[in-house]
C-alpha cells in the first residue's frame, strides 16, 4: 500500500474515531461550557487538537505526492475544511445563562458575527471580538425597544439609533450607552430636540420645537435651559436672554 493510501486511511479513521468520541462525551471537560455542531450534536474544541497532527501529516504527504494536481488541491481544501467545520460551534449556553448562536474562537466565546440572547430577552445580533461586543448591532429588548448602531466594549459607542417602544425616536451619537455628542431627539407627540448631548442629557446648543409651534433655540445645560437663548412663541411673541436652570432669569428682551 502506498504511503498516500496509507495516510488517507488513518486520517479517515482518526475523524471517524474523534467523531465518536464526542459524541459519546468521551472528549467532554467539565470545566468547558457545552457546545454544539452546526448538526446539533455535542463536541468539544479538543477535537481540534486530535485533528490538527493528523491533517499536518496528511497534507505533508499530499504535497510530496506525484498525484495530478486538481486532485492535489481538492484533497488539501477538504483536509483543511473537515476539521473547521467539525469543531466551529454554532450555539453555546454560556456560563452567565446567555444564549449565543454564530461564530466563535477557541475558548468557545463569541467571536465573529452572531445572535446573543441574555437573561431578560434582549437580542443582540452583530458582531463580537472574544466575547465582547464590538461592532455594528441590531439589539431588541424585551419591552420593544429597539437600537441600531455601534458597539465598542459591549457598549453603544458611535452613531446609533434608538426607538422607544411607546413611539419616541433618538438619531445621533452615543457613548458608554449615553447619548452623547450630536443627535436629534423625537417624541412621539412630534416634538423634538436637535443639538448636542453629554452624559445621556442635552448639554450645550440646541434646538427645542414645541407640538404647538413653541420654539426654543439657544444653550442647554443638564436637560434644561441654561445660558443664552431666544424662546419664541407660536404667535410670534418671543424672549431673548439668559436662562438658568430652565427659566428666564437675567438680562433679557421680551416682545
Amino acid at each position: 500500500m502506498r504511503s498516500l493510501d496509507v495516510t488517507l486511511l488513518v486520517f479517515g479513521l482518526s475523524c471517524i474515531v474523534c467523531l465518536r468520541c464526542c459524541n459519546s462525551g468521551y472528549l467532554e471537560s467539565e470545566d468547558e461550557p457545552e457546545i454544539f455542531t452546526s448538526q446539533g450534536k455535542k463536541a468539544n474544541p479538543k477535537l481540534k487538537e486530535y485533528l490538527s497532527l493528523t491533517v499536518l501529516l496528511f497534507l505533508h504527504d499530499v504535497k510530496s505526492s506525484r498525484i495530478p494536481h486538481q486532485i492535489k488541491s481538492f484533497l488539501i481544501f477538504a483536509s483543511i475544511l473537515l476539521p473547521t467545520q467539525l469543531v466551529t460551534a454554532d450555539t453555546i449556553t454560556l456560563a452567565n445563562g446567555d444564549k449565543y448562536t454564530g461564530e466563535v474562537n477557541d475558548e468557545n466565546l463569541p467571536h465573529g458575527f452572531g445572535n446573543l440572547t441574555d437573561s431578560d430577552g434582549t437580542i443582540y445580533s452583530g458582531h463580537f471580538v472574544n466575547g465582547v461586543k464590538s461592532g455594528n448591532f441590531n439589539v431588541e429588548w424585551s419591552n420593544g425597544d429597539k437600537f441600531t448602531g455601534k458597539y465598542v466594549n459591549d457598549q453603544r459607542n458611535g452613531y446609533g439609533v434608538y426607538e422607544y417602544s411607546n413611539g419616541d425616536l433618538y438619531n445621533g451619537e452615543w457613548k458608554d450607552d449615553k447619548k452623547h455628542g450630536n443627535g436629534t431627539f423625537t417624541w412621539a407627540d412630534g416634538e423634538f430636540y436637535t443639538g448636542e448631548y453629554a452624559n445621556g442629557e442635552s448639554n450645550g446648543y440646541g434646538v427645542y420645537e414645541y407640538s404647538n409651534g413653541d420654539l426654543y433655540n439657544g444653550e442647554w445645560k443638564d436637560d434644561k435651559k441654561h445660558g443664552n437663548g431666544t424662546f419664541t412663541w407660536a404667535d410670534g411673541e418671543f424672549y431673548t436672554g439668559e436662562y438658568a436652570n430652565g427659566e428666564s432669569n437675567g438680562y433679557g428682551v421680551y416682545e
